[in-house]
């Protein structure tokens, strides 16, 4: 948060935050009996194999393959079809699944009203064990709860860090572009609604 607050002329400042590490989403994941994904490109896992047994590395003919189309994924399924990297866009596919998995975490839990019952919230937490951290600034949670009581999945809008194309400076890096740095300053302006109505490609799908 503070490299985005540097980087933004004017600063950019955030009210709250919440840290959840790969084993808390698995926690979240198993908690609510797993979600309904759709797979927009074939994708390879490189740590299951067809009959989905486990491996540090499996060889290309033997991975589990995660075809086109939507179905309802376990937690070790969701949590490893959005881990998968190997793809010819670099990590944007990656990145466009794990907003995928997001929204499919978000839409379960709004369908069973977690956010709006401060028991399954807690309950929610708790099966997080330590690993979900919250900063909440000076609100309590029972306001942050009340807030965000109409929100639903549909209401949440992502977006594709750098439009989801690489922009390379050489030596295999690359750099934020021009325009991501204009979503930054559309943040800090609250114009993203204007941003996105002129940049439209930028707003990610779940297909």
């Amino acid at each position: 948060m503070m490299t985005i607050n540097n980087l933004v002329p004017g600063g950019l400042k955030f009210n709250g935050a919440a840290i959840i590490n790969f084993a808390g989403f698995k926690g979240v994941l198993k908690a609510i009996d797993g979600v309904d994904m759709c797979v927009d490109v074939e994708t390879r896992s490189i740590h299951y194999d067809k009959n989905n047994k486990y491996h540090t590395v499996v060889p290309y003919a033997d991975r589990k393959i995660y075809k086109v189309g939507c179905r309802h994924m376990t937690y070790i399924e969701a949590l490893d079809f959005a881990r998968q990297r190997h793809f010819d866009n670099g990590d944007y596919t990656r990145q466009r699944h794990q907003q995928q998995l997001l929204l499919a975490m978000f839409r379960k839990l709004t369908s069973k009203g977690v956010l709006t019952d401060l028991g399954k919230l807690t309950e929610l937490q708790k099966s997080a064990g330590d690993l979900l951290t919250l900063d909440l600034g000076k609100t309590e949670i029972a306001d942050w709860a009340f807030t965000l009581k109409g929100l639903r999945a549909d209401n949440v809008v992502m977006i594709k860090t750098n439009g989801g194309k690489v922009t390379p400076v050489g030596n295999g890096n690359e750099r934020l572009s021009d325009e991501t740095m204009d979503l930054l300053k559309a943040v800090h302006d609250d114009t993203v609604f204007e941003f996105l109505v002129q940049h439209p490609t930028w707003i990610a799908t779940e297909k």
